[in-house]
């Protein structure tokens, strides 16, 4: 089996070691697969490979459609996860295999402290406020920038769906840029409608 990039798919495998988390990104081979626990494989955009995937978007028909990114798959050995952290998405957690325990954190920001020396972007700081276990069909929620973290109870596997939060100052922009488009060019300000002015400092 070689699963990867060559493939034309965005897949990486997260294995964890005492607290040490490490990833690497595909290909992958049979060998990579032979550790019983502590590692998950994710793969990215699944619906777009597979139409059975995408019709689980279905399930979220309430989001307007243009703010859907992809389907994610998670496939997680007992133990494995990707450790403590926070998205700037919402994102659906669909539990197709096995079970999962999910502990939910604290709200997170930009000044959030991350591990250093990491390129997963892990919370060096996790405050579990509750946990939730998950089973085949349930699906848990998590709004964009809540703090996370899912360990596989047995050989595990959830669907991510997630959908985008755009900046609100990006959404502005783009609206500007539009409007912009349907200017003509050489259109100027004038002063047909304006008042004789009261206070000509006030603007």
């Amino acid at each position: 089996m070689s699963l990867g990039k060559k493939s034309g798919i965005d897949s990486r495998i997260i294995r964890n070691s005492d607290e040490n988390w490490t990833q690497s990104r595909g290909p992958f081979c049979d060998e990579d697969f032979f550790d019983l626990s502590d590692w998950t494989l994710l793969i990215n955009d699944v619906g777009t490979y597979n139409c059975e995937v995408y019709q689980l978007r279905k399930l979220i028909n309430f989001i307007p459609s243009w703010r859907f990114d992809d389907i994610m798959v998670s496939f997680a050995a007992p133990g494995g996860g990707v450790g403590p952290h926070f998205d700037l998405y919402d994102v659906f957690l669909v539990q197709a295999k096995g079970h999962r325990c999910w502990k939910i954190g604290q709200e997170c920001d930009a000044s959030s402290l991350l591990r250093e020396n990491s390129d997963l972007r892990l919370l060096s700081k996790f405050e579990v406020s509750e946990e939730v276990f998950t089973e085949p069909g349930d699906i848990l929620y998590l709004p964009p920038s809540k703090a996370h973290w899912g360990v596989a109870q047995s050989e595990s596997i959830t669907y991510s769906i997630g959908f985008r939060a755009p900046r609100l100052n990006d959404m502005i922009a783009y609206l500007t840029d539009e409007l912009l488009e349907r200017l003509p060019p050489d259109v100027l300000y004038n002063d047909k409608l304006m008042k004789p002015a009261q206070r000509p400092g006030e603007i």
